[in-house]
């Protein structure tokens, strides 16, 4: 067991539920192998503890806060400002503190495109995106992409006015660029997978109670398609299963997780961890956590 003392740097995890969570263990291990005095720890909490609960951790030895759902867009409520991105985003899930001030981040997106480039080796600027979902996930994927260079979201959502809202706000800022796809409209579906390179699912579909469902007819998969899966658990989804079956790379959620982490770790130390070693830690946090 590792030492906390008085200059131990502490990083909450905000959020609830918690439980099932593998970020603050793997990171934590991290920490301790390569001799960095920073902890993570979760901190489950109701919405209307926030205010009292920032306010006494500004006073504690804090690096910054991990902000997880449902509490992303809450956050900023209770902060000194955010950067550019999460400002656009208007959500929240890296906190960090600057001056003496708590600052909102959100890498969220960031470590999607990290992960989608370092498993395929293509530029976020050269492809065409169809995102499935504008909640928690979609919403800082989408906006990721186009402040990093892509030309073309499609956004669809069952909600129909959180995907809506979301393409009006980017083209907003970056006209032109994202596109509003009707839930109740197959056939936009099918042109924008047809003009599309990357598919994203950023749903819920493929996790309990939803395992056997996915957000795109697997008839609209194509060989050149990069299908990318937000969920980790389980680690081969429905969308997953037949986007290999119609030839299509497909990404599982833990290279955005474990990319995430990474960002978080490599903000704190020079030291360079190959992702293999990640990858090992987070297969063995998941494994475990299914044994429980």
């Amino acid at each position: 067991m590792r030492d906390i003392t008085v200059t131990t740097k502490m990083i909450p995890l905000l959020g609830k539920p918690l439980g099932q969570s593998v970020s603050s263990k793997i990171s934590n291990t991290m920490y301790e192998r390569y001799g960095i005095d920073v902890v993570r720890f979760p901190i489950e909490c109701e919405k209307e503890d926030l205010p009292v609960l920032v306010a006494g951790l500004r006073k504690m030895n804090i690096n910054g806060l991990g902000v997880t759902k449902p509490y992303k867009v809450e956050i900023l409520k209770y902060l000194d400002g955010t950067d550019e991105l999460a400002g656009m985003i208007g959500a929240s899930n890296r906190v960090v503190m600057k001056d003496g001030k708590l600052i909102g981040t959100n890498v969220d997106g960031r470590a999607f495109t990290r992960a989608l480039r370092r498993e395929t080796g293509i530029n976020i600027g050269d492809k065409k995106y169809l995102c499935l979902g504008a909640g928690g996930v979609g919403k800082p994927i989408c906006w990721t992409l186009i402040f990093e260079g892509a030309k073309k979201v499609y956004i669809r959502d069952k909600f129909n006015e959180a995907s809506k809202e979301l393409a009006d706000r980017i083209n907003a800022k970056y006209p032109g660029t994202a596109i509003y796809l009707p839930y109740e409209d197959d056939a936009a579906l099918a042109a924008a997978a047809k003009d599309s390179d990357v598919i994203i699912n950023a749903t819920g579909l493929g996790m309990p109670p939803h395992k056997d469902e996915t957000p795109i007819a697997k008839e609209l998969i194509e060989p050149r398609h990069i299908c990318f899966e937000c969920i980790y658990n389980p680690a081969v989804t429905l969308f997953m299963q037949e986007a290999r079956e119609q030839g299509a790379t497909a990404l599982s959620g833990k290279v955005m997780l474990i990319n995430c982490a990474m960002m978080g770790f490599e903000a704190l130390s020079d030291v360079e961890v190959p992702y293999e070693e990640w990858e090992k830690l987070f297969d063995e946090a998941v494994a475990a956590m299914a044994v429980k």
